[in-house]
């Protein structure tokens, strides 16, 4: 089964691939792509930086500046992250996926098939979300214009804000609001592609390893149980011996499993670990920096919006990066539950095989988790601590915006 090629893997495989980040494209045309993807956001990325500096000493406009380049900065991280991992890093962890679905049998498959076919679900959950983020951060722009034609003001016209503050140096582009709002329209796409990708991958990596300790702890408790056949023929054809034996087996072979769920989330862990600790940096400031501007603007209804659907967006990210790092932290202590509630005091059980489930059980004890940078672990808790951040940053960003406007 070619897992990677089949449609578990579209999302990421369909916005990677244009962009020559997809792992498995040809080395030439992957080279090609990613110039032809920086050459072509750079038209975007550096009227937003000129922009930026032109109202470097006016606080207010100068934070409304910010968020569009923390969004191309979250797009760029991942953007180079994976185009200069991806041979050593990126393709390893997809070839070990590759070879568990053809090493894996029987109901070991099934469990595989069945996290795959719901990280897909997932995934398409969140490419909808995020593309009608960026679909909505742009009509927004287009607010005032339906409320004139909907509730006209007596000889007057509501204000236009362009949805992006940019400086190309060319006043007749400058001032065309449709060629602004088209160009970076254009160019959120291909950003929120990119990062759909990325973050698609990871949720698929991270359904597998959620697979593979679901895999340990169905056979750990399958290892030791009777099996029934067994059980009505053991006081004649099967010696105690033979079936400790056979339990023995089982079990040594449910620790190899063990062992390779342990080493494969340690691989996606130290693939992942760096980015997420630059991601989670990025969101806190854009997290803050648009809920600041959400309610500096509540009298305009189309910037408090357009801030209002960017900071629900990295809200979203955020958990997206998270809660996988909670699956993988809840299916590893699994392992460890399942220890305890397996037959071990059976007499079937030989001591054998009971010094091992010891072994086990002090192995599972502690979870195996995804980090940011080894110096968060990533999961729920981490995500409203993220969340409380960006709160207590903005309540401190609202209190300096007092004082300079006074």
């Amino acid at each position: 089964m070619d897992i990677i090629n089949g449609p578990d893997f579209v999302y990421s495989r369909i916005c990677l691939r244009p962009f020559g980040l997809w792992p498995f494209q040809d080395p030439k045309s992957k080279l090609i792509s990613r110039v032809i993807t920086l050459m072509a956001v750079s038209t975007v990325l550096i009227p937003h930086i000129m922009k930026t500096y032109e109202f470097r000493n006016d606080f207010h406009i100068l934070l409304m500046c910010i968020p569009s380049l923390l969004y191309y900065a979250h797009y760029i991280t991942k953007f180079l992250y994976i185009a200069f991992r991806e041979e050593k890093v990126f393709r390893n962890v997809l070839e070990r996926i590759k070879d568990d679905f053809v090493t894996f049998r029987g109901e070991s498959l099934n469990h595989l098939t069945n996290y795959s076919e719901e990280a897909r679900k997932f995934n398409t959950f969140y490419m909808m979300y995020l593309c009608s983020t960026v679909v909505i951060y742009n009509v927004t722009a287009f607010i005032p214009h339906m409320l004139d034609f909907v509730f006209p003001l007596e000889n007057a016209t509501r204000p236009r804000h362009a949805a992006r503050l940019v400086k190309y140096n060319i006043h007749q582009i400058d001032n065309n609001f449709y060629f602004v709002l088209i160009h970076g329209m254009i160019f959120d796409v291909v950003a929120i592609a990119i990062i759909i990708g990325f973050d698609a991958l990871f949720i698929n990596c991270a359904q597998h390893a959620c697979a593979l300790f679901k895999i340990v702890v169905v056979e750990l408790r399958k290892s030791t149980k009777l099996d029934e056949k067994m059980s009505n023929s053991a006081s004649d054809l099967v010696t105690l011996q033979c079936r400790q034996d056979i339990f023995y087996a089982k079990l040594v072979r449910t620790i190899i499993a063990h062992k390779h769920a342990i080493e494969f989330t340690d691989n996606l862990e130290s693939t992942y670990a760096l980015v997420n600790f630059l991601m989670i940096g990025i969101a806190v400031a854009t997290i803050t920096l648009t809920e600041f501007e959400t309610i500096v603007h509540v009298n305009e209804v189309d910037i408090m919006c357009r801030f209002a659907f960017f900071s629900g967006g990295e809200l979203i990210s955020m958990l997206y990066q998270n809660w996988p790092g909670q699956r993988i932290k809840d299916h590893s202590l699994r392992v460890h539950a399942s220890c305890f509630e397996c037959e071990w005091y059976r007499e079937d059980v030989s001591y054998k095989s009971k010094r091992l489930l010891m072994f086990m059980m002090l192995k599972s004890e502690v979870p195996s988790a995804l980090t940011a940078g080894k110096l968060f672990i990533l999961d729920l808790q981490n995500y409203v601590k993220i969340f409380k951040a960006s709160l207590s940053y903005f309540a401190f960003l609202s209190s300096v915006a007092k004082v300079s406007s006074n």
